[in-house]
């Protein structure tokens, strides 16, 4: 029997742009990333976290309420 193995979370880093007036979401292939994605993939239940690259925080929660 094979022990079960949990999947690591997605991670998506969210940063704010010092000159540009809005912030971007990207995954670990410098890939874009809008909030309409990630609504679908919590919908889908995949499990992602988004962190805040500034305080290194969750901001999953924030990013999706």
């Amino acid at each position: 029997m094979t022990p079960d193995v949990q999947a690591s979370p997605r991670v998506f880093r969210f940063h704010r742009h010092a000159r540009a007036q809005r912030a971007v979401v990207y995954d670990a292939d410098l890939n874009l990333v809008d909030l309409e994605d990630l609504r679908i993939l919590a919908a889908r239940k995949v499990s992602f976290v988004v962190i805040d690259g500034e305080t290194g925080g969750d901001i999953t929660r924030v990013l999706l309420a």
